[in-house]
């Protein structure tokens, strides 16, 4: 090996340069504070693609209205790509649940008002469910969700378990999707009737909402929202928050990892002096330099996620999946704070130990 490469140097200082590969490796913790909070939107993830699958209505409240929400109703059920499912204008909470985060958050529901309807919503929804229990004020949830909140089928649910649940039902079945959704059968009766579930197997998302919004064509009705706009809204803030804690920590490690390597490099000046005697240009000096760094900065980087994806999957197994929570292994959020702290480190370290040691002169010593 060449000592002008830039893997002789490590090689042949390992100790010196496993401190710098160790500094540059905690930035690979970024990405796992950004998988944390992308866990959030794994609890959400369901609630999300049922949302776009399934879009509730809303009757407004006065008779005029109504009688607007009723005739949508039937113009809807005049086409044979649409499925239409009544239920109770009455809100029926989900349960609350504790994220890998560490706080509370409150979930959604879904309500049918016989098994056949849930029958409908679940083969559409893509839910494999025992439907054999099931009758009147039962309550379908997932084995996630019950083992986040220490349930098993069986259990009642009353204000004992959730103080805004409004009436007593039973747990009588469990599905396997990972949902942190409480479906519900209730039938408060044909007077309280007033939303419904609109759902299609050739339209959904924001094709399925334009296509009711059409039929709406002026006439007063209520279209529920998209929970992931509301999600995004709650978790700007934590964003911010990340993204200005990524900038504050690479600023740390990027004048610590400076620091260490001013004091390795401050001898190796005479090295570089001698590479410039001997015809070396400025710009192979940088280039040896960079190739340092950046082959510490790999190291780090391989290690570094290799130790991440090793304690996340303990976390996951002994600790998260058990207790109905769960830790992504990857997220977009996770990702771009990692890119972002590892170039504010290693960017600024090259520009200026590269630009430094490439004016090394022999002549000076």
């Amino acid at each position: 090996m060449k000592p002008f490469s830039g893997l002789y140097y490590i090689k042949e200082n390992k100790g010196k340069s496993l401190l710098v590969i160790f500094m540059l490796m905690l930035t690979t913790f970024i990405f796992v504070a950004g998988n944390y909070i992308h866990s959030v939107f794994w609890y959400w993830g369901k609630a999300i693609e049922y949302e776009d699958r399934i879009v509730m209505i809303d009757a407004i409240s006065t008779d005029e209205d109504f009688r607007d929400y009723r005739a949508i109703l039937e113009d809807l059920r005049k086409d044979g790509r649409v499925t239409v499912l009544e239920r109770s204008a009455r809100g029926y909470t989900g349960l609350s649940w504790d994220c890998t985060m560490g706080f509370e958050m409150g979930s959604s529901s879904f309500v049918f008002t016989s098994v056949e309807d849930m029958k409908t919503a679940f083969q559409h929804l893509g839910i494999t469910c025992d439907y054999s229990n099931l009758k009147e004020n039962s309550v379908v949830m997932s084995s996630a969700l019950a083992k986040n909140r220490g349930l098993e089928v069986g259990d009642v649910l009353d204000q004992t378990v959730e103080k805004s649940i409004s009436g007593t039902y039973t747990f009588d079945a469990m599905i396997d999707d990972d949902s942190f959704i409480l479906f519900y059968i209730k039938n408060d009766g044909e007077q309280s009737m007033a939303r419904a579930y609109i759902m299609s197997d050739e339209l959904s998302g924001d094709a399925l909402r334009q296509y009711i919004s059409d039929v709406q064509n002026g006439r007063k009705l209520k279209i529920s929202g998209k929970i992931k706009d509301e999600i995004d809204e709650q978790m700007d803030p934590f964003k911010l928050v990340f993204f200005v804690a990524i900038v504050l920590v690479s600023i740390i490690l990027a004048v610590t990892i400076n620091a260490v390597l001013t004091g390795q490099y401050v001898k190796r000046t005479y090295e570089f002096g001698v590479y410039r005697a001997l015809g070396r240009s400025k710009g192979n000096v940088f280039r040896k330099v960079t190739g340092e760094i950046l082959i510490m900065d790999l190291l780090a980087i391989l290690t570094g996620f290799a130790l991440m994806f090793l304690m996340i999957f303990l976390l996951n197994e002994l600790l998260y999946k058990p207790s109905g929570k769960y830790l992504p292994y990857g997220s977009g959020m996770g990702i771009l704070g990692f890119l972002l702290s590892n170039i504010l480190v290693v960017i600024p370290t090259i520009l200026l130990k590269g630009r430094k040691l490439a004016k090394a002169d022999v002549t000076e010593f």
